[in-house]
């Protein structure tokens, strides 16, 4: 369980990075990395729970 808690932090984290990044509107490489990494995350999250 350790590694689904660590995944919902990472999660949670790359969110806030995500909506952060959106709202500036500044940087479309970024954003692209964010939005990567939250769904890098909610893949993670789906295979731990499936297990």
């Amino acid at each position: 369980m350790e590694d689904l808690d660590y995944w919902k932090h990472v999660l949670s984290e790359r969110t806030e990075d995500y909506e952060f990044e959106v709202e500036r509107g500044e940087d479309d490489t970024l954003i692209k990395l964010c939005r990567d990494a939250v769904e890098e995350a909610k893949t993670k999250i789906e295979e731990l729970e499936n297990v």
